[in-house]
């Protein structure tokens, strides 16, 4: 019953299960370390030097790219998960030894920056860990039912912020966020020893617009130069409109995580009551976000297609800027966090991950460490200097660089529909594509 509810095939369920712990246990800690880190970095070093905070989220995560792109094609890709959290467990631990032994403000940091970093190269990992255990096609049923996961994780971590605020110091919740990792640690290695890696065929989907030239030649140019990488960006179109709505959506995300960050840190006095608060939203917001990746986005990705999809959360994102335009109200803070965060994970992230998924498995990781390793920080650290250039001359200056951002990013994602075909109806009718059977 359970099976037919989620769409999967025989056996598919009791595979995916331990992914689905991992994934849950690796979004608790991460949850918790969001609301932890970013209350006391509000409090303790302000506000105003989140742009700095992003420049150094983004030169770190763009110095680490070239070692993962190596590493991940060199060694187990289970080996480069445990070398991840491993630093993440170090980095937390440094943080907090520091600030017990009296260490300045700028530790604080460490836990902010430190959360940003380890949230971007799991993410990242995520995927190309998946797509050692599963083929592509299992891929398209068990992705949305994994990455929910990181809901019923988010669920968890924020309520534990929630009701251990207060009760132990938010410094002391780093140990927390230790432990979760340690678990996380735990698990790779049971995976690693109990399930066996899948082979899959090298080509990439059929559905995809020709890039005007060999498609096979230029794979294979893609797969072993950054030359023939980046010319393998700029000749196929599906891969060149997902680096220019990438960009400009990091841009976005950006400038309303900053909203509604400067909006929260001004609106509460006190950070066990906006560690609180933060908490109890984001549990109801991670509920809504649940029943939606579980539920409606396979039903809906049936009912209009991944580009349906992808359009709806982007109309949603330009939304979110053009109603900053007006003051900043509670409700707007909220909003910009729902779909800046919840319904990102929720909805953008499983559409977007599908849509990767239509390169051949070679070619993901490479996708993946382009777009997440190297797009996404460098478009952080350009969008912090514009971010920061902006906030000089007042809120108002920074909701307008949202809306041209949001409208922009809308006009670019209309383009990246057109550079990749779907199966109609009647052609999915004859094949077993997961997501028709929502339908």
């Amino acid at each position: 019953m359970l099976q037919r509810l989620l769409f999967l095939r025989e056996g598919e369920l009791g595979r995916l299960i331990p992914f689905f712990c991992l994934y849950l246990v690796l979004f608790s800690a991460l949850t918790l370390a969001d609301g932890a880190s970013l209350t006391l970095f509000l409090r303790h070093v302000g506000p105003a030097q989140l742009p700095a905070a992003y420049c150094l989220i983004a030169l770190l995560n763009l110095g680490l790219i070239g070692w993962y792109v190596m590493r991940a094609e060199e060694t187990g890709s289970g080996r480069v998960f445990a070398t991840i959290l491993l630093a993440s467990v170090l980095a937390f631990l440094l943080g907090w030894a520091a600030l017990k032994l009296g260490g300045g403000s700028g530790w604080y940091g460490l836990f902010f920056v430190c959360r940003e970093v380890s949230f971007t190269l799991i993410l990242m990992h995520f995927g190309t860990y998946l797509q050692d255990y599963f083929t592509r096609d299992e891929m398209n049923r068990v992705m949305a039912v994994v990455y929910s996961g990181g809901r019923v994780g988010g669920l968890l971590g924020s309520w534990a912020l929630e009701q251990l605020a207060g009760r132990m110091t938010l410094l002391d919740l780093a140990l927390i966020f230790v432990v979760l990792c340690s678990l996380s640690l735990l698990l790779i290695r049971r995976i690693g020893r109990t399930l066996p890696p899948v082979s899959e065929e090298s080509g990439s989907d059929a559905g995809l617009v020709s890039p005007g030239e060999d498609r096979e030649t230029l794979e294979l140019q893609a797969r072993t130069s950054v030359a023939g990488f980046l010319r393998y960006v700029w000749l196929c179109p599906l891969l060149f409109w997902t680096t220019v709505t990438s960009i400009l959506f990091v841009g976005c995300r950006w400038v309303l995580n900053y909203q509604y960050g400067h909006f929260l840190g001004s609106h509460f006095h006190d950070e066990v009551a906006m560690a609180r608060f933060l908490g109890r939203y984001t549990q109801i917001a991670l509920v809504v976000s649940l029943l939606m990746q579980v539920l409606v986005v396979n039903r809906l990705i049936a009912r209009v297609g991944l580009k349906g999809a992808h359009f709806i959360y982007s109309v949603l994102l330009f939304g979110a800027a053009a109603w900053n335009l007006r003051t900043m109200t509670l409700a707007q803070a909220l909003f910009s966090r729902l779909v800046e965060t919840e319904l990102r994970f929720g909805l953008r992230n499983p559409v977007q991950q599908l849509i990767i998924n239509r390169f051949s498995r070679s070619l993901r990781l490479r996708v993946r460490a382009w777009t997440l390793g190297l797009l996404v920080p460098g478009s952080t650290l350009a969008g912090s200097l514009a971010l920061g250039l902006a906030a000089r001359n007042g809120p108002g200056m920074v909701a307008w660089l949202g809306g041209l951002l949001g409208a922009t990013y809308l006009a670019s994602c209309l383009a990246l529909y057109g550079s990749f075909a779907e199966p109609t109806r009647a052609s999915a009718e004859q094949e077993p594509e997961p997501l028709r059977r929502a339908a």
